[in-house]
């Protein structure tokens, strides 16, 4: 379950370094739908994951 933990951490790190991304000025435009894209794919990666820890916590009772 930790390393799942970590992965969860890993790709939230991802997202928010896509948020800097986005928000920097010096940001070229016409890669935003690229980025959303990939952060729409790890926020779906990490439901999974989330979901797996779910299951292994309710193996525990």
């Amino acid at each position: 379950m930790d390393d799942l933990i970590n992965q969860v951490k890993h790709l939230l790190d991802r997202i928010s370094d896509y948020n800097h991304i986005i928000h920097a000025d010096n940001f070229q435009a016409p890669t935003v739908e690229d980025i959303k894209d990939n952060a729409k794919a790890i926020s779906d990666e990490i439901k999974f994951k989330v979901d797996d820890i779910k299951s292994l916590i309710n193996q525990w009772e």
